[in-house]
């Protein structure tokens, strides 16, 4: 989330950044502060990051809601919200998936203050 990227923000300095507060739908997958290690690894193994906004997680909701009738947490609402973004970024770029099916993982870390 734009409110809660900690770790976007310690790739781009180089050093871990503490959060002080976490956005409204962040508390399941925001961390106040990363250990150096987690930081290291994900300089080297990611690639990419996708930040998105509230309103696109409402609206992943809204939309898993509308599709299925199943109330998705936030966590796993950012990862369609994700998604969707790609998703639309690609079609702009004429890059698609190749037809590859496409999938996301949902996962929420504990944070202590």
């Amino acid at each position: 989330m734009a409110d809660s990227d900690a770790m976007v923000r310690s790739i781009k300095s180089g050093k871990c950044i503490r959060l002080d507060n976490f956005g409204l739908l962040s508390k399941g997958t925001a961390t106040n502060l990363m250990g150096e290690e987690t930081l290291c690894m994900t300089q080297s193994l990611a690639d990419e990051f996708v930040v998105v906004d509230i309103d696109a997680v409402c609206a992943s909701i809204k939309e898993i809601f509308e599709d299925s009738r199943c109330i998705l947490e936030a966590p796993g609402a950012m990862c369609v919200a994700a998604m969707n973004q790609i998703h639309r970024k690609a079609r702009r770029h004429e890059a698609g998936f190749g037809g590859h099916p496409r999938i996301t993982v949902s996962s929420s870390s504990r944070h202590r203050r």
